[in-house]
């Protein structure tokens, strides 16, 4: 351990928040009111500007092959977009009260229960559909805007009044069109908060509280449910897609120990607590590119505190032990 580290294990945070993160968590949602909500931002409004949309599904297999909405922020049917599943494996983009645009993407149904990552993108007025990293088919006529005075909903569609029954992780905007060799090399992995055009990125790892955080720039926290209360409506948080982060360094979790983070997002530096860990550890910090910004050894301590030394930005927090690995998001602001 460092000389000064010592100090920094003994150190007593005053300020503790409620909010703390945990690896591969997704929102899953009841199919009757549950949705989550991110409010109105002007960064989102691209117009009929070039744009791309991602997330992770996975859809109850009781779910009847309808209209199954994942992300809208319609508030008339001449307003905004909704990206949704149709007739259980086609995927229906529909913007500004234009034509909805469709492409089959699989042969079977996406009622499966199972994880799949969806995504489309519009160049121009071509608009493109993927699954699972993978290019399924393109359509032309993507002429309307996708502007919308409202929030983004997830799981949930106002206009038309449909829900989701099923789970939802890793929601990515972008300003611009990725090409097929970005979706597919990157839709299984985590990205760069920075990432050139990258608007909103929820990854709905948080375990517990009412937010859900933005890790971009925009910084546009959403809530579950419709208010920052706990109702009816608030979709429920699972344990996450199986997706190849989770054995990254930025999502690996291998043992059953709890690691938190208070205060997080933070100002100076937070407190870091491992609950059931004992002995000496490892620990590390990653920028969300991989570069390792610092590295030390905790000895006899489940507490210590970090972030003075940082800059502003998020971090991966990796603590290795004799038994496995865990990391955790911080943020400083």
């Amino acid at each position: 351990m460092r000389p000064n580290f010592y100090f920094l294990v003994l150190f007593a945070s005053v300020f503790f928040a409620n909010l703390s993160y945990a690896q591969n968590r997704m929102l899953t949602f009841d199919g009757v009111d549950d949705r989550a909500t991110m409010p109105h931002h002007n960064s989102y409004d691209l117009g009929t500007g070039n744009f791309t949309i991602e997330a992770w599904i996975s859809i109850n297999s009781s779910v009847p092959n309808g209209a199954v909405p994942i992300i809208s922020s319609r508030t008339t049917g001449l307003q905004g977009f909704l990206l949704y599943v149709y007739a259980g494996n086609e995927l229906l983009l529909q913007l500004g009260g234009g034509l909805n645009l469709l492409t089959q993407v699989s042969t079977v149904s996406l009622h499966d229960g199972q994880c799949h990552h969806i995504a489309v993108t519009r160049s121009g007025t071509n608009v493109r559909f993927y699954l699972d990293g993978v290019f399924k088919g393109a359509v032309t006529g993507g002429t309307n805007s996708m502007t919308s005075t409202g929030p983004i909903y997830l799981g949930y569609d106002t206009y038309d009044n449909y829900y989701l029954g099923g789970s939802i992780d890793e929601v990515r905007l972008w300003s611009v069109a990725r090409t097929d060799a970005e979706i597919l090399n990157n839709y299984n992995t985590a990205i760069a908060i920075n990432a050139a055009g990258l608007l909103a990125y929820w990854t709905l790892d948080e375990a517990t509280g009412q937010t859900l955080t933005d890790w971009t720039a925009t910084s546009n926290t959403g809530i579950l449910g419709s208010s920052s209360s706990v109702e009816a409506s608030d979709p429920t948080r699972v344990n996450g897609c199986a997706h190849a982060t989770v054995t990254s360094i930025f999502d690996a979790k291998v043992n059953n120990d709890k690691l938190t983070a208070s205060p997080n997002p933070f100002a100076n530096d937070t407190k870091i607590t491992m609950e059931a860990l004992s002995g000496n550890y490892t620990a590390e910090v990653f920028t969300l590119e991989g570069k390792l910004v610092q590295s030390f050894e905790v000895i006899g301590a489940n507490e210590f505190q970090i972030g003075s030394e940082l800059k502003q930005g998020t971090y991966v927090l990796k603590i290795s032990t004799g038994t496995g690995v865990q990391t955790i998001r911080i943020l400083k602001k």
